[in-house]
């Protein structure tokens, strides 16, 4: 991966395990809903922002597996906020994806 991809990479992966938490929680408590949703389509928006950064740089078969990053921080988002269980198998998948992730940016 190119060093200048980094960045938008990054935020694109902090937006889109945001997103995907801020949706979680809206799903759980109905008094908060409209404020975890807006917080959630606000960083769909800025996760849209940041892809098209992301794709000025990287070409589209190297930056969609990339984004498989987010499987994983989403993973731990919820075990360190929501204090969900991660189990042996997703353990086993969250280093596959990083194993693939290594592959994929040692390949670029």
């Amino acid at each position: 991966m190119k060093l200048i991809a980094t960045i938008p990479f990054i935020l694109c992966i902090i937006f889109e395990t945001l997103q995907q938490l801020s949706y979680s929680q809206a799903g759980k408590n109905s008094n908060t809903k409209i404020k975890f949703l807006t917080l959630g389509v606000g960083c769909y928006f800025m996760m849209l922002v940041t892809w098209y950064w992301l794709l000025n740089l990287l070409p589209l078969g190297v930056a969609t597996p990339l984004m498989g990053a987010s499987y994983i921080t989403v993973a731990l988002g919820s075990k360190l906020f929501f204090k969900e269980q991660i189990t042996l198998v997703h353990w086993v998948g969250i280093i596959a994806i990083i194993t693939g992730l290594g592959v994929i940016s040692i390949s670029q």
